[in-house]
């Protein structure tokens, strides 16, 4: 009967392999820093293991029998396999043929991850990253879970148990087509913001109300929503050629043409975006470069 490797100690596995090397207990014992003595301990509880000699004796030390000479190579690549998953090398980002799923809203998806995913074409060619739209209301637990890898977030919406690493800061606008009325004012008044309508960008999809009418009804003010999209990435389209205005991230409509972007009635501090991740990713080297790669990108933007 072949046997059991439950019942066999891994740990003599290592000394069998210089015993094939070395042909010899004395010089096994001397690598190893060992007795001699211990040497042949080992060497005997293996052949009450493994049910063979494994080595007999000649006159230029011992000869290992055609069980042992087997063993040797496959053996020898246990080993090493065995060492890679304990004593991790050099990480080196063209080689990592891994995946990472990664969520982050429209608008990081627009202003940061095109970059970002050009320079890990360049720089990691084998790694894959799933993109995934990100659910404020989920994100704790599914980088929990596993499910996420990482996500890139505003920093108030950061669960405690999570990791996170600032990346940037943007600051809301008020954009508008360059043919609207209040694109020719210096100064727009509360009165100018309410009288006309507005859009909302609604991640979850369907929402009229954000926190700008939560501060307009402090002040006992309301705003017509007319429509509400889930992408900031339809706002441009949907501004150009109407009186619709929009509060909305500076970076997606810096720039665009047809389009006005001034400051709005509300004194908004910057919002800061940051990278979150679990702390089970936090320790790997793969991980740990994609997150540096991210924040540098970041800082470019």
């Amino acid at each position: 009967m072949d046997p059991d490797i439950r019942s066999i100690d891994l740990n003599l596995l290592p000394v069998l392999d210089v015993l094939l090397e070395e042909r010899s207990v004395t010089r096994t014992a001397r690598r190893l820093h060992l007795t001699q003595s211990a040497v042949s301990g080992i060497l005997a509880r293996l052949r009450v293991a493994l049910d063979d000699p494994l080595f007999v004796r000649s006159q230029h030390g011992i000869l290992p029998t055609p069980r042992a000479e087997a063993m040797s190579a496959p053996l020898k690549a246990w080993l090493t396999e065995t060492q890679s998953l304990v004593v991790a090398g050099p990480f080196e980002p063209s080689t990592w043929e891994g995946s990472v799923a990664l969520a982050a809203t429209d608008y990081t998806q627009h202003v940061l991850l095109e970059t970002l995913l050009t320079r890990l074409r360049d720089e990691a060619p084998k790694l894959r990253i799933a993109v995934h739209p990100l659910a404020f209301d989920q994100v704790g637990e599914l980088l929990s879970r596993g499910s996420l890898d990482l996500a890139i977030s505003a920093v108030g919406y950061v669960p405690a148990e999570l990791e996170s690493l600032p990346l940037m800061q943007e600051r809301y606008v008020l954009a508008m087509c360059a043919s609207h009325p209040l694109a020719r004012k210096r100064r727009i008044s509360l009165d100018d913001f309410c009288r006309y309508d507005h859009v909302v960008v609604s991640p979850s999809g369907g929402g009229f109300t954000g926190p700008i009418d939560e501060a307009l009804a402090k002040r006992g003010r309301r705003r017509e929503v007319r429509v509400s999209v889930p992408s900031f990435s339809l706002v441009g389209d949907l501004l150009t050629g109407s009186e619709l205005l929009c509060t909305t991230p500076e970076r997606m409509v810096r720039g665009r043409p047809g389009l006005h972007v001034g400051a709005g009635p509300f004194d908004r501090s910057p919002i800061e975006m940051v990278a979150v991740w679990h702390p089970r990713v936090s320790g790997d080297a793969g991980h740990h470069w994609l997150r540096g790669v991210l924040a540098e990108t970041a800082r470019g933007i």
